[in-house]
């Protein structure tokens, strides 16, 4: 018990420090700049099957921690970078969804999408930022944000995040004429402070 009380103790301290900010903490910062790369699909995509580890403090921050509940159009997923980006940018011009990389970028050194190293946020500088605001814009994120069934490395293109199925539904037909695999899955996602 006392463990317990000692390891819950930091998460209640920083939930109580977390102050709301804007919709993510981070501008929107579009960018669609690209090198040449191949636009060959990704024939390592992988399933929505593989397990990831759950610890004790997944679990109690699971049960403590505010989580939200919404619909993920994904156009594709894999372990490669530049292909998904790729398919990303012919997604652009195909249905004229905006692209939002909210500032991240692919760092081929940490083999990581990241924010950069200077980024004003002083805690995810250098690191990855989920998405985790609904909205209609295109973007490259990692699978586990949204599913817990998927090895950390997996990427997503997802082409919008929704507060309810139907919409998720109603913007997967423009998806799926260019992607005929994209589908829409429900998430938990935590939407509660991020530092």
């Amino acid at each position: 018990m006392k463990r317990t009380l000692l390891f819950l103790l930091p998460v209640m301290m920083l939930a109580y420090a977390c102050q709301p900010s804007g919709a993510n903490g981070h501008a929107a910062t579009p960018q669609d700049t690209v090198a040449n790369v191949s636009t060959a699909p990704d024939s390592s995509a992988p399933q929505l099957t593989a397990a990831r580890d759950t610890s004790l403090a997944d679990t109690v921050a699971a049960e403590d921690q505010p989580y939200a509940d919404y619909y993920i159009v994904v156009a594709d997923t894999g372990f490669s970078y530049h292909p998904l980006q790729a398919k990303l940018l012919q997604l652009k011009a195909a249905t004229h969804l905006k692209v939002d990389s909210m500032g991240r970028y692919y760092n081929p050194q940490k083999n990581r999408i990241v924010l950069p190293d200077d980024d004003e946020d002083e805690i995810y500088a250098g690191e990855y930022y989920p998405r985790r605001e609904p909205g209609e814009y295109l973007s490259l994120e990692y699978l586990y944000v949204y599913s817990r069934h998927t090895e950390d490395s997996t990427l997503a293109l997802i082409s919008g995040i929704y507060a309810d199925e139907a919409s998720a539904n109603a913007a997967l037909p423009a998806i799926k004429a260019q992607v005929p695999g994209a589908f829409v899955m429900k998430g938990s996602v935590y939407i509660g402070c991020m530092h």
